[in-house]
């Protein structure tokens, strides 16, 4: 039986297959299937207004050679990283993807190497793919804090972003700790919400401060902060009772010094506080045993004694703590997502209203 010269398998040769091989990586894998996916939810209908983009790891088990090999752009390496499957022990390799939030269409799917940084990876695809995801009508870009570094370049990223607000920033550890905002309103049943206007990375950005509502009706999110804090107090707690235990055995040479390091203890601590403290002076003489009444002593020193106990201060400090997290986006006037919105397409409850 002689084959049909119009089977496309007739022309399929290593030489046809290498040559296409080459062509798709010159065109850009990553980019073809962000076209492939656009034309996707086209057929689909489904209006891809605002995507997520995140990261995650596959651990390999076996030896690989390639974690001493000097990188080479465009090749994966598969070595050692942040693990997302708790196995930090285990080489792997990082997939990057941008999804859409209303049928959870992959738009985008980018290999990377195992060692990848979110905060350089999440930069380099908003601004590689920024144009093919404004064509495919995404108009919101979303991020956890890994894009923190970059929530703007309006020229970009399809002019807005949406990002949790990495908690390490000086600026937000004083609007999650409380110290500086308190004026709350109602945002959603269990949200309140605190909007603050302020320029990071040289970009005017919204910052939506929100935290649990501890008066609604639903107190599901309350109940998971206040597990948070009094976890967070169980492992601060255990640290700080052990360098107390380590302060009550050091002898001092004077009473003055025994103070001197309590103070130090107790402006150090965040969870424990020192209860009822005591200066205790020991007499050492040159004989073990009993001294006689007369007995004069080489030298005094001084120790600390008493106890200590999580204060009551601590615990509500960090269960306000617990209650807060904060969302960024470069959106400041409200023009693409209201308060409501950010919080929303953050979650990954986009309802389709930009105003709702």
């Amino acid at each position: 039986m002689k084959p049909d010269p119009k089977s496309p398998t007739l022309h399929l040769s290593d030489d046809a297959l290498g040559k296409a091989l080459d062509e798709l990586h010159a065109f850009g894998v990553t980019e073809l299937c962000t076209i492939i996916a656009q034309q996707a939810a086209t057929r689909l209908e489904l209006n891809p207004k605002i995507a997520h983009l995140d990261s995650s790891s596959f651990h390999l088990d076996g030896s690989y050679n390639s974690g001493d090999d000097e990188p080479v752009d465009g090749v994966i390496q598969i070595k050692r990283g942040y693990s997302c499957d708790n196995r930090p022990d285990l080489n792997q390799v990082v997939l990057e993807l941008i999804a859409e939030n209303t049928a959870d269409l992959p738009l985008l799917m980018r290999p990377l190497s195992g060692n990848a940084s979110d905060k350089t990876s999440f930069r380099e695809t908003v601004l590689r793919q920024a144009g093919q995801l404004q064509n495919a009508g995404v108009e919101v870009l979303v991020t956890d804090s890994a894009g923190s570094g970059h929530p703007a370049n309006p020229e970009s990223n399809g002019r807005y972003l949406g990002n949790g607000c990495p908690a390490t920033l000086t600026q937000a550890k004083k609007l999650l700790d409380g110290s500086v905002v308190s004026d709350f309103s109602s945002l959603v049943e269990g949200m309140e919400c605190s909007r603050v206007d302020t320029v990071y990375a040289g970009v005017k950005q919204r910052w939506l401060v929100i935290r649990s509502d501890p008066k609604s009706p639903s107190l599901a999110a309350w109940e998971r902060a206040r597990g948070s804090a009094e976890r967070r107090l169980l492992k601060g707690s255990e640290e700080e009772r052990k360098r107390f235990d380590r302060l009550r055995t050091q002898e001092f040479s004077c009473e003055a010094d025994a103070r001197a390091a309590l103070l130090a203890y107790q402006a150090s601590c965040r969870v424990l506080d020192p209860i009822d403290p005591k200066m205790r002076a020991r007499k050492h003489y040159p004989k073990a045993g009993r001294p006689a009444r007369k007995a004069v002593p080489e030298r005094v020193s001084y120790q600390i004694e008493g106890s200590v106990a999580a204060s009551t201060k601590s615990f509500e400090e960090q269960l306000e703590r617990a209650s807060r997290f904060i969302v960024a986006t470069n959106d400041t006037t409200g023009e693409r997502l209201s308060d409501v919105g950010v919080l929303q397409a953050y979650k990954g409850r986009w309802s389709g209203a930009s105003g709702s």
